[in-house]
């Protein structure tokens, strides 16, 4: 017996098919994906384009992004507070070049005070 069959019997009332779905039980866990490095594509433009030189250009400026998840809001955060934290402690070792290292901390302080500022604009106009 075909097991879409069997789900949708009509002897059975339709809050136990929908409570008791077994294909919702063959779905894979929920994971969380990192955003993509390009957009999708259509293949029919993909085909029909001819490279120019404005798309090699492009090509060749796109950044190389190692770490995908470093493209999420809250891992990008957390990245620019780690390295604030790796500047600091490296001026404190190094009182030679204490002042340059000082002066990447407090620009990556700067950063994040700003990203607050803007959060702040963003939910007061968000909320009227």
């Amino acid at each position: 017996m075909d097991i879409r069959a069997a789900v949708y019997a009509l002897d059975r009332g339709l809050d136990r098919i929908v409570d008791d779905d077994p294909i919702a039980a063959l779905l894979p866990p929920q994971v969380r994906l990192v955003p993509s490095e390009v957009g999708h594509v259509p293949e029919l433009e993909r085909l029909l384009t001819q490279t120019t030189l404005d798309g090699e250009l492009e090509a060749a400026l796109r950044p190389h992004v190692s770490d995908r998840d470093l493209l999420s809001p809250t891992s990008f955060r957390a990245a620019l507070v780690d390295a604030e934290a790796t500047l600091r402690a490296g001026a404190a070792e190094h009182p030679d070049a204490a002042k340059t290292l000082n002066r990447g901390a407090r620009l990556l302080a700067d950063v994040r005070a700003l990203d607050d500022l803007l959060s702040q604009y963003r939910n007061a106009l968000l909320q009227g």
